[in-house]
């Protein structure tokens, strides 16, 4: 067999389809936890899959003939992949972020891509008529394409922004409304929002030269060999930005703690409230019955309790709840949760009959899930390492034990 089959380019685009099916599958039943990140995930990796396709039924010698002889609906089912990745982005990183909730008004800015699209490809066919088994491909050939894929650019781009930003918010006001911060990984998520964005952007820089060019010095100086190698290497970055997702995926933990956005979003503007309004929100009553709760019941030692869990618990509301931490213990959630935790550790390692048990058993039943995390809180608010206290007190309470 003297006729190659494949080219390297080719070969590539395989590679990334395999790879993407291939975790998009395991990614679906790999674990129970949290499905619907789990499902944005597999949907948005499928995209990525049906956009290597796409690339090798447009220009993979071996394949473009025979999509457009046999398959030639293939362009338009494909091209759609291309709008929906960026609104799977964001969806993956919101529910990975926060709980599922009702839907509102504002997720029909997820619809947008699509409803571009179909609207463009309804006035495709309005237009080119006499050819309809072609007319996207047909489009796609025509000068005016560039200017539809500015479009599809922009909104793509703006897409990985929008993710970027709901990751960026919420890593900021996780004090106010986390009290164990181990739980919350982050890396993998910034990766992968970074990742995509600039890759995006290398697209979106590839077509606007692309228009320059055609623009300024008109298509007959444009030298496709330069473009045709842009795109081939914006395939290649395509492969690697796969590879490097699907490694940090496995090697970096997933933040498996969400929140109401609700919730969230109404710490922040308690916060900021209190630096505006000086008439407390809040009763006498609903304080003293946050401090009783707090004495008796101990909600801290639960290592994965959140703001929204002890507002259900003092059935306070969580705006009103934050008001009352910030005012009248001047503190943020994480650091009120956090003085209860070191007393409840000082206690137990004042504690004579629990000097056998480790130091680190007794932090994490106080609530806490870190070692290193532990040591740092404990270090800052007493000015000694635990060893260091837990002698101190033992030779206070027992002065006789140590000099012997």
């Amino acid at each position: 067999m003297k006729e190659l089959l494949f080219n390297l380019h080719d070969i590539f685009l395989f590679v990334i389809i395999y790879t993407c099916l291939l975790f998009a599958t395991f990614s679906v039943f790999a674990t129970k936890h949290l499905l619907y990140p789990r499902l944005f995930f597999s949907a948005f990796l499928l995209s990525q899959a049906a956009s290597s396709l796409y690339a090798l039924a447009l220009w993979g010698d071996g394949f473009h003939p025979w999509v457009v002889v046999n398959a030639p609906w293939a362009f338009e089912v494909l091209e759609l992949a291309l709008w929906l990745e960026a609104p799977l982005l964001l969806a993956y990183v919101t529910h990975s972020l926060y709980k599922p909730s009702k839907i509102t008004a504002k997720a029909l800015i997820y619809l947008l891509p699509i409803t571009l699209y179909l609207f463009t490809l309804l006035m495709v066919h309005l237009v080119l008529q006499p050819a309809q088994d072609v007319a996207f491909l047909k489009f796609l050939r025509s000068d005016i394409a560039q200017y539809y894929e500015h479009v599809r650019n922009i909104i793509r781009l703006a897409f990985g922004v929008a993710a970027y930003l709901v990751l960026h918010n919420h890593q900021r006001k996780i004090n106010f409304a986390y009290s164990n911060l181990d739980t919350l990984s982050f890396r993998w998520l910034k990766f992968l929002v970074g990742a995509y964005v600039l890759l995006k952007l290398w697209v979106t820089l590839y077509v606007v030269i692309y228009t320059f060019v055609f623009t300024v010095f008109g298509g007959d100086s444009i030298n496709l060999s330069y473009f045709d190698l842009m795109g081939s290497m914006g395939d290649y970055g395509h492969l690697i930005l796969v590879s490097l997702v699907l490694y940090f995926g496995t090697a970096n933990a997933r933040n498996e703690s969400q929140i109401n956005e609700e919730s969230l979003n109404e710490v922040q503007i308690s916060t900021a409230e209190n630096e505006q309004d000086a008439r407390p929100s809040y009763t006498e009553e609903q304080i003293q019955r946050l401090k009783n709760h707090m004495q008796r019941k101990q909600p801290y030692l639960d290592c994965n309790l959140k703001i929204e869990d002890l507002a259900n618990q003092v059935s306070i509301p969580v705006k009103t709840l934050s008001n009352i931490i910030n005012r009248e213990f001047s503190k943020n959630y994480f650091e009120f949760i956090n003085d209860y935790r070191i007393a409840e550790v000082k206690t137990l390692l004042s504690d004579s009959n629990k000097q056998t048990q480790s130091i680190i058993d007794l932090a994490f039943a106080a609530g806490y899930n870190s070692k290193s995390t532990f040591n740092r809180l404990f270090k800052t608010a007493t000015g000694l390492t635990p060893t260091q206290f837990r002698v101190k007190q033992l030779n206070e309470t027992n002065p006789a034990a140590t000099s012997t």
